[in-house]
């Protein structure tokens, strides 16, 4: 008999919808150098050239270079118009940490 029923996995952040510049702005200063532990002892890293990964980051229909992206993104005024995103993972990035640590 299965207890799925009764497990309780993390429960993940509100969804966060911004641009893409001041969602990597908010992983810098909330993740980048930060380790997260599974219950198994493994530590998960997250570092700023992660990012574009993450979100599956594109720029002009193409997977988006880490270096360039976020040397763009660190800029005053970045033009986000030609860079693309999935939806699904950029609206839970910050889910990431509580699911590594408290897996179902």
């Amino acid at each position: 008999m299965s207890n799925k029923g009764n497990r309780k996995g993390a429960t993940g952040p509100t969804y966060c919808f911004c641009s893409i510049t001041g969602m990597f702005r908010r992983y810098e200063k909330e993740l980048v150098g930060k380790y997260v532990s599974d219950p198994l002892g493994t530590r998960v890293w997250f570092m700023d050239y992660n990012f574009p990964k993450l979100v599956q980051l594109q720029f002009r229909g193409t997977k988006a270079r880490a270096h360039k992206a976020i040397e763009h993104l660190r800029t005053d005024n970045p033009d986000e118009s030609e860079y693309s995103y999935d939806r699904n993972r950029f609206s839970t990035l910050f889910w990431i940490p509580d699911i590594i640590a408290v897996p179902d």
